[in-house]
């Protein structure tokens, strides 16, 4: 019986290490994978905010007529705006080529410059028009698919 203490009281203290690093280790990653999930959110929010804003500026731009003096400006921040978006949701971990994010924002280009973005003789739009609703339509799809793609890679953090 007193070898068992022997042994016990010497291996006691080295099962207790290997507990504490197995448990620092765990908690450690589990902190990590939050830390990277709450930084995609982030990122997230930003595209989605500067998706929307870029769909003001563009609604904007196609109210007024082609002559209007802050229409150069609006076409500028647009062109800067899809080229942002575009480069941050290549660059965040989301993404990858089996989900239609990169069409989405194909489209969301295409819908906002393809037809009279560039028409000196553009005339101004109404709410009614149907390039201003593919415009909504575009960006509406957009940001459904980056929530859509957040909650499949977060499904089991995500609780709605």
């Amino acid at each position: 019986m007193e070898e068992f203490f022997k042994f016990s009281s010497a291996v006691n203290p080295i099962v207790t290490w290997i507990l504490v690093i197995l448990g620092w280790g765990i908690v450690s990653n589990q902190n990590d994978r939050r830390e990277a999930r709450k930084e995609i959110r982030a990122t997230i929010d930003f595209v989605i905010t500067l998706i929307y804003d870029t769909h003001t500026k563009a609604v904007d731009f196609y109210m007024r007529p082609a002559s209007d003096p802050t229409c150069p400006l609006l076409r500028a921040q647009i062109i800067r705006d899809l080229g942002r978006i575009g480069m941050i949701i290549s660059a965040c971990e989301i993404v990858d080529h089996s989900q239609p994010i990169h069409s989405k924002v194909s489209d969301l280009r295409r819908a906002i410059t393809l037809h009279e973005f560039d028409q000196p003789d553009r005339a101004a739009k109404s709410y009614s028009d149907q390039r201003l609703t593919e415009i909504t339509l575009a960006t509406k799809e957009l940001s459904e698919v980056l929530e859509s793609r957040f909650r499949e890679r977060y499904r089991d953090a995500v609780r709605l």
